[in-house]
């Protein structure tokens, strides 16, 4: 199912405005609101009309279409000073083309669409060039996050040997699974190694693939390398535009090795074929912390496919071992004075910092016939998001507990209310600690799973080993 849906947008009924303008008290019946017809002109292609209306910069989008059918095209009002006239005018051109460009127009806009999310967004960044000058223009003058993905799109139909924009899509999904136990697993690998894969090294590492996936043909793996900016500790470095730029690295391995089947009709009787589809297993290291991720649908074998990266690709021999666990206290919790630790920086665009949950437990020893016994009573103070009152308030009013240093904290819940940003609303990220190990944050881009991770270690309630 695709992840991003065409908008829908009605053709307005003139009549039916001025007749309810009339009924709702407007003596003057309201002007009806013009439309750029879109879903009634391309009703099959519901991505390509919701990426055109996103789109700000038309040279892109008359490029984009040039590049598909560079023969004259009847009149486009390109300059049109009215953005519903514009847009009528290329969606009609677009409706008289060849199937087979509206398809490739459509196809194209739902992955364009879907390297506008946040997780993206994020990844068409950090493939950027920020040294090539005239890239950097064009990227200004591409203006958004719908922008830079069509740019970064068209560099790939000048240039075959441009493959950023494939790059980004596979970047996206490493942000997009980057927390999930179901996808990914994370090891503590060498550190300041750079990596050169070449063919000889590819082979190789085909080598050490085969003898974890057996039934994976030699012939049929296939290898790729990338590097991309890391955003995150760029961020970390306050802004240094100085400072040398920290790299990812990213290699791709594919192969036959799926099972799959599917039933089908032959001589009228219901057949049941079966093949080896796509598996994918994508690698990532960052050199100058030494983390290896691995990404892939067999958990099993992440660790392994670790060490065979380690050893063919690093050529290390240090120790593969799982990241280190992150332990949290929640000790300064015990009392309000924490509002005077939760206090966000100039730069981390928080606008405030509240507190919705604390959950404490106590725990005691009584006797029963099976001799002494450890029992745990809890209680949970809640916090209405629309309450005046802080939890601690909540908690000496509604609970009758003037102390909750006494108990032990087991569970908090923060909401950090970030601030409107160039490409994405004022929203709230919820961060669940619950002690001593589980973290569960909402955050949807890496730039805000790593704000709350400093924000954790500047307030001393994380420690990592």
């Amino acid at each position: 199912m695709a992840e991003v849906q065409g908008q829908d947008n009605r053709e307005s009924d003139p009549t039916a405005l001025a007749a309810e303008a009339t009924a709702t008290g407007g003596g003057k019946p309201r002007k009806p609101r013009a439309t750029d017809g879109g879903p009634e002109i391309l009703p099959d292609m519901g991505h390509y009309v919701t990426l055109v209306r996103k789109i700000k910069h038309r040279a892109l989008a008359a490029q984009w279409l040039q590049h598909l059918h560079p023969d004259p095209l009847p009149t486009i009002e390109w300059e049109h000073k009215v953005c519903t006239s514009y847009k009528q005018s290329l969606f009609t051109v677009v409706a008289g083309l060849p199937g087979a460009i509206r398809q490739r127009l459509e196809e194209a806009a739902q992955r364009i669409l879907l390297l506008s999310d946040d997780f993206g967004c994020e990844a068409v960044k950090s493939l950027l060039s920020e040294d090539d000058q005239t890239e950097q223009q064009a990227v200004a003058d591409a203006g958004d996050k719908y922008g830079r993905a069509l740019y970064l799109y068209l560099c790939r139909l000048a240039d075959d040997s441009d493959r950023r924009f494939e790059q980004a899509e596979t970047a996206r999904q490493q942000n997009k699974q980057w927390k999930s136990e179901a996808y990914a697993s994370h090891f503590r690998g060498p550190k300041g190694l750079d990596i050169a894969l070449d063919e000889v090294l590819k082979d190789k590492l085909k080598v050490a693939i085969a003898a974890i996936y057996p039934e994976a043909p030699l012939h049929d793996v296939v290898i790729e390398h990338f590097q991309r900016r890391d955003l995150t500790q760029a961020e970390d470095r306050g802004g240094d535009e100085d400072a040398a730029p920290v790299w990812l690295h990213t290699i791709v391995v594919g192969f036959n090795g799926k099972e799959t089947h599917w039933d089908k009709i032959v001589d009228g009787e219901v057949t049941t074929r079966h093949d080896q589809a796509l598996q994918r297993i994508t690698f990532s290291y960052e050199p100058s912390t030494g983390a290896l991720s691995v990404f892939c649908d067999d958990r099993n074998a992440r660790q392994e496919l670790a060490k065979a990266l380690r050893d063919v690709v690093l050529a290390s021999d240090t120790e593969i071992a799982e990241m280190p666990l992150r332990e949290f206290s929640l000790t300064a919790f015990g009392s309000a004075e924490v509002f005077n630790l939760l206090k966000p920086e100039p730069g981390d665009g928080i606008e405030r910092i509240s507190i919705n949950l604390i959950k404490v437990a106590k725990r005691l020893e009584q006797q029963g016939e099976d001799g002494t016994l450890e029992v745990t009573s809890g209680m949970t103070i809640h916090r209405d998001r629309r309450d005046q009152r802080d939890v601690y308030r909540v908690a000496r009013e509604d609970y009758k507990q003037n102390d909750l240093s006494g108990f032990d904290l087991v569970q908090v819940k923060l909401v950090l209310r970030m601030a409107k940003q160039k490409d994405r609303r004022a929203h709230n990220i919820v961060v669940q600690i619950t002690a001593p190990n589980g973290l569960n944050d909402n955050a949807k881009t890496e730039d805000e799973r790593q704000l709350v991770m400093r924000l954790l270690k500047r307030w001393h309630i994380v420690t990592e080993f």
